[in-house]
């Protein structure tokens, strides 16, 4: 999934153990956005921002990670926590049971997420939002645990729905392939 890459990345990067140019690869390379789309959107020269993803040459450090930081607000994230989150529910994939199902299942933030949208990629489209939040809340209360292999589907959707709520902003901005014809991409 590309939103692994691009938050561990992103997360990365304000730990201090990648590049700033890393991250600008990561983005481009994992959203629908071109580099002539992330420099509008960070109001900055085509140029400099070709630069920036190339490592010839980069903005302060202080500016690296507002930059970064400019991006996550756009994507409606807190990058740690959704860093966090993502490990969990990975961990409960590669080893499933009760346990590491309910610890995936309390890293859900729905301050972050969108909880129909959750609901409905984990439970089906007929699940509406006011269900979601209780059936999830009794697996953070471990009542009515499913079984494990309806554990590994719920953590699936769970990882699906964050992909698809993450990348929306990049998704709904036209390609273009001039700088003039370019627009600043909506904030949502």
């Amino acid at each position: 999934m590309k939103i692994h890459q691009i938050i561990y990345t992103m997360q990365a990067f304000m730990e201090e153990r990648t590049s700033f140019s890393n991250v600008l690869q990561v983005l481009v390379r994992n959203t629908n956005w071109s580099d002539i789309q992330f420099a509008v959107y960070l109001e900055v020269d085509t140029k400099d921002f070709q630069d920036w993803i190339n490592g010839m040459n980069f903005p302060s450090m202080e500016d690296q990670k507002l930059y970064i930081q400019r991006i996550a607000t756009l994507m409606g994230i807190d990058i740690c926590q959704m860093a966090e989150t993502l490990k969990k529910l990975e961990l409960h994939k590669r080893d499933p049971n009760n346990n590491t199902f309910v610890d995936a299942m309390q890293t859900l933030d729905f301050t972050v997420l969108d909880k129909e949208l959750t609901g409905k990629v984990m439970f089906g489209p007929h699940v509406h939002k006011e269900q979601t939040g209780t059936l999830i809340s009794k697996f953070k209360k471990r009542r009515g645990l499913p079984k494990k292999s309806r554990q590994v589907d719920f953590t699936e959707g769970a990882m699906q729905a964050i992909e698809v709520q993450m990348l929306r902003p990049f998704d709904n901005t036209p390609k273009a392939d001039d700088e003039n014809e370019q627009q600043k991409p909506e904030v949502l």
